[in-house]
């Protein structure tokens, strides 16, 4: 089983932004109702999403359909590679 993580927008927009810039090496596999759009501004990392590993760099996004599983591997700040 997966977790379930529960999207909570503030302000007037129906939206969130979350910058990671952390050392993170994963993030584990959960899902949301939200759909999720996840672009890559500085470096890179494996997205697996209902069983496909997509890999993203720099200028790479994805979009994550509302309750589907996913997560991420290999995360790498830019250019440590």
């Amino acid at each position: 089983m997966f977790r379930h993580e529960i999207i909570v927008t503030k302000g007037i927009l129906p939206f969130k932004i979350i910058i990671h810039n952390s050392s993170a090496l994963q993030i584990t596999k959960h899902w949301h109702r939200a759909l999720e759009i996840d672009f890559t501004i500085h470096g890179e990392g494996d997205y697996l999403t209902s069983g496909h590993k997509t890999h993203l760099s720099d200028g790479d996004f994805i979009i994550i359909n509302s309750g589907e599983v996913h997560g991420v591997e290999n995360i790498c700040p830019g250019n440590a590679r």
